[in-house]
């Protein structure tokens, strides 16, 4: 989707049958100290759960001088995961995390008086939590069906500055064999983000509070022309948001096994990067210092709402080998044209 424009972070979680029974770990040294315990069990037949609850704590640490600086900071963590297999084919996960953190800084308080600057210690506040439930079924060996509905809560505060977000999002994706040559996947999607900002001198949003929707949608086909050598993947996802609109993002890779130890493989897509929060709305103001009349000059940071997407077309093209079970080499180039960069 929009913004994985230089890749994805892809992260999968073990379900809760594989990580059984009970487990403590802990540590500590003379900066810092961290502790989990973790218990997974069954529920009736078909299901299994866990629960966790984690802390990390860092002390300050000392300056050149021997003083303690003001950069301690703390974690703690708790949730849950159960996953039940039903009958038919189905099962339903349903997995939900809470947290608070605090972590002290230093930085600068701006003024329109003198002296301007000046530094201040601070503690970023930080709570949050977050609830998942997912639902696949399988409609026969070679197709299946996933829906999934996720809402996340994240609160953040320093100083006078302050940002809440809830975040409501669905989706769904059907992935299914056609004939002997085509693994196809597509899907909808649809997600919904509310703010609200703690308008101050230094960061300031307009308007204040704000609600944000994406829809979405994609197609892939995963093609075999030939079977055992040749692949061809095409797709591409269509998205609308409420900052540029309409945006598309199209997807075509070629792979080739030449043998057992040689694959080669090119690529051609599209991706965007699309404005955030900040670059269609905000208004920072990063330095003051002082002026004539007693009074202070601000270099502010100033948004654009009818900022454009950026776009790249990438060019790619690779050759592996694998001369024996225990070498493996890459060679991979790229070209990728930049549109519309955001400066």
């Amino acid at each position: 989707g929009a913004n994985a424009v230089t890749g994805i972070i892809n992260i999968i979680t073990k379900p809760a049958h594989a990580t059984q029974g009970g487990m403590v770990s802990g540590g500590g040294g003379n900066y810092e100290q961290q502790g989990t315990a973790r218990y997974g069990g069954k529920i009736g037949e078909t299901g299994h759960f866990r629960v966790y609850a984690r802390n990390i704590g860092q002390n300050n640490f000392r300056t050149a001088s021997g003083a303690e600086a003001h950069d301690q900071r703390d974690l703690r963590s708790a949730g849950f995961r159960a996953d039940w297999g039903l009958a038919g084919g189905s099962s339903v996960t349903v997995q939900s995390d809470t947290y608070t953190s605090a972590s002290d800084h230093t930085g600068s308080a701006l003024t329109l008086t003198p002296p301007a600057s000046t530094p201040v210690g601070y503690t970023i506040d930080q709570q949050g939590g977050n609830l998942l439930t997912r639902w696949k079924h399988a409609l026969s060996a070679t197709s299946e069906w996933t829906m999934q509905f996720y809402y996340d809560y994240y609160e953040r505060r320093y100083l006078n500055i302050g940002e809440r977000r809830d975040t409501y999002d669905l989706d769904f994706q059907h992935r299914f064999l056609w004939g002997d040559a085509h693994d196809i996947v597509w899907g909808l999607g649809y997600r919904q983000t509310r703010d609200k900002m703690d308008n101050t001198f230094v960061v300031s949003f307009n308007p204040a509070s704000r609600d944000d929707n994406v829809v979405s949608t994609f197609f892939q086909d995963e093609i075999a022309l030939n079977k055992d050598s040749l692949h061809l993947i095409a797709g591409a996802k269509f998205e609308h948001n409420h900052y540029t609109g309409f945006e598309y993002q199209p997807n075509l890779r070629l792979r080739w096994k030449i043998d057992g130890q040689r694959t080669a493989w090119a690529a051609l897509s599209r991706a965007v990067h699309t404005p955030s929060r900040t670059d269609a709305n905000g208004l920072i103001t990063s330095t003051a210092f002082p002026g004539a009349g007693g009074m202070a000059n601000v270099l502010q940071l100033q948004s654009n709402p009818a900022i454009q997407p950026e776009h790249v077309l990438a060019y790619e093209a690779g050759y592996r080998i694998r001369p024996n079970a225990h070498t493996q080499m890459d060679v991979a180039v790229f070209y990728n044209e930049h549109k519309n960069l955001m400066t």
